[in-house]
Formats: C-alpha cells, structure tokens, sequence
C-alpha cells in the first residue's frame, strides 16, 4: 500500500467529542475512536482480503458438537496462526508506512517554509535578476 492507498483508506476526523478515526478499504468500512484500533481493522480489512483472494483459510473448520438442550450445534473454528501472523506483520508495515509519513509531512512543512524565506528574500535583493526563480 503506498501513500495514495493510505490517504484513501485511513481518514482522522476532529469533532466535538475528538478525534475520529474512519478505516475503508476494500468495500468495509469501521469508524473508531482510537489510531491504534483504526490501524488493526485497518490491517484485518487488508489480511482478510489477501487470504480469500489466495485461497488460504482464515478459520480452522467448524465443529459439530451435541449441546444437551439445543441437540446439533456447529461451533465456528478458531482463527489459524497463518492469519494471526499476516495480520501481525501487516499491522507493523502499516504503523512504519505511517511513521514515515509522518516524518515526510513534518519534513514537508520546514521545506515550505524555507520556500516562502527564501521568496521573500530574492523578492528584496537591491541587484538585477540574473537567473530564472520560481519565486517571482
């Protein structure tokens, strides 16, 4: 997932009652209060989509069990280890791709402001224009 993948999929909202987090990707979509719960369903969406397109299992079979009252019941299967260790590795790509993002972003902010330092600079210079500027 690149930069354009995350800007689409992961949105932070600031409301009154604080920030919120909304998670869409591949047609599911979760709002939740905190980034760290954003980021797991985030990287569930991811992983449990990667596992159908595969044909991998996500869920070990059903069993069938008799409970005394209702007879023949199916219990769901548990989740395999596969799946627990792709979502683990996805949740920590996802956390370095939005570390580094972060870092851009700040990055980003001191190289615009020393665009308009400089702008404002070569605006004041007292001598000819020698060279072409993107400033002026």
């Amino acid at each position: 997932m690149n930069n354009a993948g995350i800007d689409r999929a992961f949105h932070k909202y600031e409301l009154d009652c604080g920030p919120v987090y909304r998670v869409c990707r591949h047609g599911q979509v979760k709002k939740c209060f905190t980034r760290k719960t954003a980021i797991i369903h985030l990287a569930h969406f991811m992983t449990t989509k990667v596992f159908e397109s595969s044909g991998f299992e996500k869920r070990l079979p059903d069993q069938r069990l008799m409970h005394p009252e209702y007879g023949e019941v199916f219990h769901p299967g548990e989740i395999t280890p596969e799946y627990y260790r792709a979502h683990g590795r996805c949740f920590h790509r996802l956390l370095r791709i939005l570390a580094r993002r972060k870092q851009f972003d700040a990055w980003m902010e001191k190289y615009n402001a020393w665009i308009d330092q400089y702008c404002r600079l070569v605006a004041q210079r007292p001598f000819k224009k020698r060279a072409n500027h993107d400033c002026n």
